[in-house]
């Protein structure tokens, strides 16, 4: 975990995309609920801002204040950074015990898993940086701007690609194929009983 962190060196899949990232993932939540770690969520918040802060200062500096431009800012946040580490656990811990009652973040939960895996996926992932072009802004005073607006644009995508894929096409394709199978059970009972 904090090999790609600190090392000018990648062990594995750059961005963090890969088996090795997965299992250290899997180790720390798995550590986590059975070491019954409590964090609470003034802590949790704290860790995840201030990780957030260090991680965005980083960026900003080596590719304003150093004017490097070879990679490395990128390296703060890939998902194999320890500070999006710390951000993932803390933003976990600040929303697991959080009770929320509301329609409409109940109905835009299930959403957020389909962002994840649209904006992650390796087909569109590639595009979706070609599409927002970041390097066109790295030395932009509009650099932060474009970053929050073209986050907000993508998530607000794919939430759309996922009400009408998820919840419009593919709820009217389950609802005909267990009509079509209720009509074929019933057509395979009646030829039983005769």
């Amino acid at each position: 975990m904090l090999i790609p962190s600190v090392t000018p060196f990648r062990y594995a899949e750059e961005r963090g995309m890969d088996f090795v990232n997965f299992s250290v993932i899997y180790l720390v939540g798995r550590y986590l609920r059975v070491a019954d770690v409590k964090i609470g969520k003034g802590a949790s918040a704290i860790i995840y801002v201030a990780s957030t802060a260090l991680c965005f200062g980083l960026t900003i500096l080596l590719a304003y204040r150093w004017d490097i431009n070879n990679g490395w800012q990128s390296r703060f946040y890939a998902y194999n950074n320890i500070l999006v580490y710390c951000q993932a656990v803390a933003l976990f811990y600040f929303f697991k015990n959080l009770k929320l009652d509301s329609k409409d973040i109940n109905w835009l939960a299930p959403s957020f898993f389909y962002v994840y895996i649209l904006h992650s996926a390796p087909a569109l992932h590639d595009k979706l940086y070609q599409w927002i072009s970041l390097e066109e802004y790295y030395y932009s005073d509009a650099f932060v701007l474009h970053i929050i607006v073209s986050a907000l644009l993508i998530f607000a995508l794919c939430v759309l690609f996922d009400i009408i894929l998820r919840r419009t096409l593919l709820e009217r394709l389950i609802e005909w194929s267990v009509v079509k199978i209720d009509a074929l059970a019933s057509q395979g009972r009646s030829k039983l009983r005769t």
